[in-house]
């Protein structure tokens, strides 16, 4: 069974198809988007992007971890201020460019006065090592301004007066923490009631550029959409002032981590601190509370708070905060992804589909990869990943619906084909049960079938009374459009009926009124063409056979020749009335159907016999002539090829042969009649030029033109002769010997070479198989084409004769010159009577 076109759609429907799946799709997606849900599935997707990547190794992280704990003290609030000086002073020594505490000082200690010299002492020192002091809003920060872009806070935990007067920096460490409850992002500047300050991380980079806390308002100034930290760094911030910041590796993985006791226990070599960001913080501790979810945790691991600002700095070391896709970008993307895999998916079998959406989301990850790695921008991955799953899931859907709906229209349509079959190919019976089928399809008010018959084409119309003529314009178009198509129009619908691809016929309808064809019942109408179209176009043919079949008879009847079809052996098998009417008048009584046997008793010679069986034998064509009593007959007979059968003609040609006999008595009595006076002529015209030196140099050139003609006329007269002997005799085929025949024609050609210092080289193989032929006649030939060649070979030119056997059944004779030659046109006409090639 072949596939219905509608299977095989055109381009166009799979395009219109496609849209109409991946327009709803996309509309559905940006639904999703707009209304923010399934954010932490979304969030969640971002962590791909973060992986293990090289630090900058400019920060080192000091932990106050279980080790510190045990010598110093359970918490490292309770630790007296001297521990931390004695840090500074650690630090210091090694070279340290900045120290950053990610600890609040916000109670009163009796050493305070003790760390703040410490950190004028180290700021002072030949290292000018900076200090950084954290600080914290308190309460639920607010987002009220978005014009603003920063976090906003009533009350902070700021460190103590005399600390933070002293420190270079102030930085507070708040952030928010996403839907997925995971810590992406980092504050840019913070609002304290009238004031504004920096976050940790901005204050730590800045203060290890060497930048003033005075300064740094002058230096880092809202840009739109971004923060301009410095000439060359720009951070992009939302409404709220948070930036993404990036990852380079899982907890406790991408920096180095030393405990404090061990720097106090002078444990640590002193190069490790050198012109580095110290950070200083609460780490690898049981029972912290400062440790989050990170996109590069895995198996539930949390980072410590410390370790995320160390993340974040190494950010803006490193110029690489991570861009969020722009909502105008992420709009395109779900839009083209939707209907761009929708209109793949659309021309694909369900099982492509599987692993094409495979491809699809294998693409999107490496281009999103490459795209991070690149711009360090995050692409919406869940809907870009629902932009390339939904489509294909709705589109298999919808292929299970349409089997299903095929299922039951292939049962209606066998049930049509199966009764379309029975109607033993009578057309009539055939179009009326297909007229019922689409009724049955269709609330058809009119149905019109056209059928492209071979002797004329034919409308059939349904029901028979009805008039089709509104149905015209429709069904021509259905005829002549590309063969893909059917033709609607309103209320009209034309279906062709291809075979071959030719259009055999068109199904035409039109509904009643008020009804119109939705697209599957033109589906249906399409298949159901379709697949009636062999039936139909068997029907047809078997009708146009029937009638060539009765053409064929009475063309056989009314010929005025005897006319008979014989199969391999002779046998008559069909022959025409006049024929049958010849034989029964000459033999009432006959009963043989054997042709020569029949000619034979209607009065043909034994030789005539012999030869017309000798010609059925070579199994080819042939044209030969035979007498019956006084009267002559040509036969022409060919063999159908492939149906091993002859159609032999007899056409009485009596009265021609007789012209042809009185024509041939009077041309040799003329030629004879002319030879007499011409022979006078050239005679007395060789006399006279035998005596030249008596004539005048023009009475001379007068007779050498005279003696000329003459030969002419001679040559003429002989070739007429020649012509009508070899015509009106009948020479037996005899023994030729080739070899000899073939010297012989040479010997008569070579002064003729000689003359025109021709080069001749004769080439023929020895022992050359026997053969049966004329001599004359073939002497003549040979004698034909060695002459052409002399005669069109320019002087010095060269000639070869070659003879050789290519089978011992075949003999080869070629003659090669180096004349003008004859083109591929004119050698089609060489054969053609009186016909000369220009030269």
């Amino acid at each position: 069974m072949m596939t219905p076109r509608s299977i095989q759609r055109s381009s166009r429907q799979q395009l219109l198809q496609g849209l109409q799946l991946g327009v709803p799709v996309a509309l559905l997606l940006l639904m999703i988007w707009g209304l923010n849900l399934f954010a932490g599935t979304r969030l969640r997707l971002t962590n791909v992007y973060f992986v293990a990547a090289e630090q900058s190794e400019q920060i080192v992280i000091v932990a106050l971890d279980d080790d510190s704990l045990q010598v110093y003290g359970r918490s490292p609030m309770e630790w007296g201020r001297q521990v931390y000086v004695d840090l500074l002073e650690h630090l210091n020594a090694d070279g340290a460019r900045v120290v950053a505490f990610d600890l609040l000082f916000a109670e009163a200690s009796d050493d305070d006065a003790l760390l703040a010299e410490a950190i004028q002492a180290i700021r002072s020192s030949d290292t000018r090592t900076r200090t950084v002091l954290a600080a914290s809003g308190a309460g639920i920060p607010q987002f009220d301004n978005p014009a603003d872009r920063l976090m906003r806070f009533e009350n902070a935990l700021r460190p103590q007066t005399g600390l933070a007067e002293v420190a270079d920096y102030v930085g507070f460490v708040n952030t928010v923490v996403d839907a997925d409850g995971t810590i992406r992002r980092q504050s840019s500047l913070v609002q304290i009631g009238e004031d504004t300050a920096m976050s940790f991380s901005l204050a730590t980079y800045l203060a290890y550029l060497r930048i003033p806390a005075s300064a740094a308002f002058q230096l880092v100034l809202p840009d739109g959409e971004a923060l301009q930290v410095t000439p060359e760094r720009r951070l992009p911030v939302d409404a709220g002032g948070l930036w993404l910041q990036n990852f380079y590796g899982m907890p406790g993985t991408s920096f180095p981590i030393i405990s404090l006791r061990a720097i106090l226990a002078d444990e640590v070599p002193p190069e490790t601190f050198a012109d580095k960001i110290v950070l200083v913080g609460i780490i690898n501790t049981q029972g912290a509370t400062d440790r989050y979810f990170v996109p590069a945790s895995i198996n539930g691991q949390q980072m410590a708070g410390v370790e995320i600002q160390a993340h974040a700095i190494e950010t803006l070391l490193r110029n690489q905060p991570v861009l969020e896709q722009s909502p105008f970008s992420q709009i395109i993307m779900m839009v083209v992804l939707a209907i761009g895999s929708a209109l793949l998916y659309t021309r694909l079998r369900w099982y492509w589909k599987l692993v094409l959406v495979v491809v699809l989301l294998v693409g999107l990850f490496i281009s999103a990869s490459i795209n991070f790695s690149v711009r360090h921008e995050i692409l919406n991955l869940f809907h870009g990943g629902l932009a390339v799953v939904l489509p294909v899931g709705v589109s298999i859907g919808l292929d299970i619906t349409n089997e299903v709906r095929r299922r039951q229209q292939t049962e209606f349509l066998l049930a049509s084909v199966v009764d379309v079959a029975g109607q033993q190919m009578a057309i009539d019976k055939i179009l009326a049960r297909i007229a019922e089928d689409v009724w049955r399809i269709l609330p058809a008010a009119k149905i019109g079938i056209w059928l492209d018959e071979a002797e004329a084409p034919r409308l059939y119309e349904f029901p028979a009374m009805g008039s089709t003529q509104a149905l015209a314009g429709i069904m021509e178009q259905a005829r002549i459009t590309n063969l893909s198509q059917i033709a609607a129009k309103g209320d009209q619908i034309a279906v062709p009926m291809i075979w071959q691809q030719r259009v055999i016929g068109v199904i035409a309808a039109q509904v009643e009124p008020g009804r119109r064809i939705d697209t599957a019942q033109g589906m249906i109408l399409e298949e159901l063409a379709q697949e009636i179209t062999p039936g139909l176009e068997n029907a047809m043919l078997y009708r146009e056979t029937q009638r060539q079949k009765e053409l064929s008879q009475a063309i056989l009847n009314g010929s005025p020749t005897y006319t008979a079809i014989l199969d391999g052996s002779g046998n008559i098998l069909q022959m025409n009335d006049i024929f049958n009417t010849r034989l029964q008048t000459q033999l009432p009584d006959f009963t043989d159907k054997n042709l020569l046997k029949l000619l034979q008793g209607a009065g043909i010679d034994e030789a005539d016999r012999l030869k017309l069986q000798r010609l059925f034998d070579r199994r080819e064509p042939f044209q030969s002539e035979l007498r019956i009593d006084h009267e002559t007959f040509n036969v022409y007979a060919t063999l159908l090829a492939g149906y091993k059968m002859w159609v032999v003609v007899l056409s009485d040609v009596t009265a021609l042969a007789e012209l042809n006999r009185l024509k041939t008595q009077m041309i040799r009595m003329a030629s004879h009649d002319l030879k007499n006076p011409l022979s006078v002529v050239l005679g007395y015209s060789n006399l006279i030029l035998m005596d030249r030196e008596r004539l005048s140099s023009e009475h001379q050139r007068f007779m050498d033109i005279i003696a000329k003609a003459g030969d002419t006329m001679l040559i003429l007269i002989n070739d007429i002769l020649n012509l009508e002997q070899l015509r009106s005799t009948e020479m037996p085929d005899e023994p030729v010997q080739l070899t000899r025949l073939v010297y012989d024609v040479v010997s008569r050609h070579e002064p003729d070479m000689t003359l025109k210092k021709q080069v001749f080289k004769l080439e023929m193989q020895r022992d050359l198989p026997p053969m049966i032929g004329r001599t004359t006649h073939l002497a003549q030939v040979i004698s034909n084409l060695l002459g052409n060649a002399i005669k069109y070979t320019p002087a010095a030119g060269s000639i070869n004769l070659r003879v050789y056997a290519p089978t011992s059944k075949m003999l080869r004779l070629e003659v090669q010159d180096t004349g003008f030659g004859i083109s591929r046109e004119a050698q089609k006409k060489l054969f053609t009577e009186f016909y000369r090639v220009k030269t």
